[in-house]
């Protein structure tokens, strides 16, 4: 049975991706976060067995494809 995984919506849930950046001077962009922080998400569940990844942002998704092709070539 394939593993499917909503990476988008529960990386989305955590204050990390989406509290502001006044609250939190020192974590960076929150759309820099926002994309890094699924695509980390996804990146860990894709190496732990998930099949299939449901994910928000085409950035995120690009970065974990990009994960993807490299693990292949080694």
């Amino acid at each position: 049975m394939p593993i499917i995984c909503t990476v988008g919506y529960e990386a989305n849930r955590c204050k990390e991706a989406h509290a502001s950046e006044e609250e939190f001077p020192g974590w960076g962009d929150l759309e820099d976060r926002s994309v890094l922080w699924e695509a980390v998400t996804a990146s860990g569940v894709l190496e732990v067995g998930a099949s299939i990844l449901v994910m928000r942002n085409p950035k995120a998704a690009a970065l974990v494809q990009k994960h993807i092709a490299e693990m292949m070539d080694k």
